[in-house]
């Protein structure tokens, strides 16, 4: 049977904060004005951004920044911008005034469960300050290390990593070891936003990206000889492509 796409809209409580934003140059590259989520965007996927770097934003190594979706345009964030430097959310439409080009990706290992759970991690850290890489280069999951003053203080890629590594997955394409004596969390030093890129756990969606795997069917758990009994289950495709649903009996 032949099914159309079902769109799911999960319901959060979403805290917004002022953003702040920078007067919109002329142009804008490799991105459609005006921003807005990809319909197939799912809470817990991320957003890559290569910035403007005449506005004083760093320029790192592949992706400068990385944010996770929270569900109605809105993404959670260690915020880098100068005077707003803290965990937040920022509605999507305040990027377009300081990014050059974005991707959209997600943690194709991850189940629903982890990626609300990630989101609710990132959530709990909302106001915590933003860390300057060079102020200390450990990147920690604990934000409650008795060890290590910046242990709830986070960049940008620290905040997203550490969120999914809460829940099981590690992101981070590079890990660096640290003996345990130099402190920090015993398993990464740094954490830049290329590296989630680059990790086997991340996809980038492109153009023909294959549908989500269907939710685990739900209906009766025993059934006897014989008798009819009704299950239910669906699945997405990311650019919006019919969905054919095939049923196997095992």
């Amino acid at each position: 049977m032949r099914k159309r796409k079902l769109s799911i809209i999960v319901c959060m409580l979403i805290l917004i904060s002022t953003t702040l934003l920078i007067a919109a140059p002329s142009t804008v590259k490799s991105i459609d004005l005006p921003l807005s989520a990809p319909s197939y965007l799912r809470v817990g996927d991320l957003m890559f951004i290569e910035s403007k770097h005449e506005l004083g934003l760093e320029d790192l190594p592949g992706w400068d920044h990385v944010v996770m979706y929270i569900g109605a345009d809105f993404f959670v964030e260690a915020c880098p911008y100068p005077g707003w430097k803290k965990v937040q959310t920022t509605q999507i439409l305040a990027y377009q005034y300081w990014v050059k080009d974005i991707a959209f990706g997600y943690v194709k290992t991850a189940s629903e469960t982890q990626r609300l759970q990630a989101v609710g991690f990132a959530m709990s850290q909302l106001g915590r300050p933003y860390q300057d890489a060079y102020e200390c280069w450990w990147a920690n999951a604990n934000p409650d290390d008795p060890d290590d003053p910046y242990s709830d203080w986070w960049y940008c890629s620290e905040l997203v990593w550490a969120s999914y590594l809460n829940q099981g997955i590690n992101i981070d394409v590079a890990p660096f070891p640290l003996p345990p004596k130099e402190g920090g969390d015993g398993i990464h030093l740094y954490v830049a936003p290329q590296d989630i890129a680059d990790d086997d756990d991340v996809e980038i969606y492109t153009g023909g990206d294959p549908p989500y795997p269907p939710s685990k069917p739900s209906g009766p758990t025993s059934v006897k000889r014989l008798q009819t009994r009704l299950y239910s289950t669906s699945a997405i495709d990311p650019e919006g492509d019919d969905v054919i649903l095939s049923v196997g009996l095992g």
